[in-house]
């Protein structure tokens, strides 16, 4: 049950969290990690769907959470948390981004967040049939509420070094059956650095950049890589996501 995934996933967090370097110069610009929590729904599908990003754009939680968002049910209990050295300095901060997690509920609470390209792709493939969808994210921060892309390099290194393995353990304990990372080839050295030899192989006769299927022991066998929704919409690709469903409902 969720009850127990979620008691492993939090445990995996802080244990996560009390190796991570306090007071770091490179990090005031980054936000808080994103960490999950599981729904009954995703443990219960015959098809366990892991959606992931490239990064949150804007993640900070503080005591305005309903002055901003008036569809939150419930008031945002804990310190604000607003970066990645509040993450690192607070108490309570895996408790308090879980929390997070849940509350968001895929950005239903957020109307302008879903209506957006990514959040639209995601409720399209949990309309496929007998499916149970997770988010997670390539890169666990954003740089300034963007991209890490635009970060110096020694952010990007920095983030890349703390994060670790971490979403190959999310993984471990989600135990999906599928992997969709619309994450586009921009970051494929993500990718690459997580998961050490994996190869990028296309889908029929499309270019391996527009969707590729991802093959590595540490990855389920339906695991595919294809242009971020917001790629797809402004390029007038969204059959690719037509096209993924044919390879992942058979």
């Amino acid at each position: 049950m969720s009850a127990d995934t979620n008691l492993i996933l939090q445990r995996t967090y802080k244990l996560w969290k009390a190796d991570l370097e306090q007071g770091n110069p490179n990090s005031p610009m980054l936000g808080p990690p994103l960490l999950l929590n599981v729904h009954e729904d995703y443990e219960r599908a015959a098809c366990k769907i892991l959606v992931i990003g490239q990064e949150t754009f804007g993640w900070q939680w503080t005591q305005k959470l309903r002055e901003n968002n008036p569809e939150y049910p419930e008031d945002w209990p804990f310190a604000d948390i607003s970066s990645w050295e509040d993450f690192v300095s607070q108490d309570a901060s895996v408790d308090s981004l879980c929390w997070a997690y849940e509350q968001f509920a895929f950005g239903i609470r957020q109307p302008q967040t879903h209506r957006s390209p990514f959040w639209s792709a995601f409720r399209e493939i949990g309309a496929w049939p007998d499916t149970g969808l997770m988010w997670s994210n390539l890169v666990r921060s954003d740089y300034e509420n963007g991209s890490i892309l635009a970060a110096p390099l020694q952010v990007q290194n920095f983030l890349r070094a703390e994060e670790g393995d971490l979403l190959l353990k999310e993984i471990a304990v989600l135990k999906p059956d599928v992997c969709i990372f619309f994450t586009g080839p921009n970051y494929d050295h993500f990718i690459d650095g997580k998961w050490p030899g994996c190869t990028k192989s296309a889908i029929s006769d499309h270019s391996e950049y527009q969707l590729a299927r991802l093959s590595h022991q540490n990855l389920p066998i339906h695991s595919y890589r294809l242009y971020h929704p917001a790629y797809l919409r402004r390029s007038r690709q969204w059959h690719f996501i037509d096209l993924l469903k044919d390879q992942v409902i058979k």
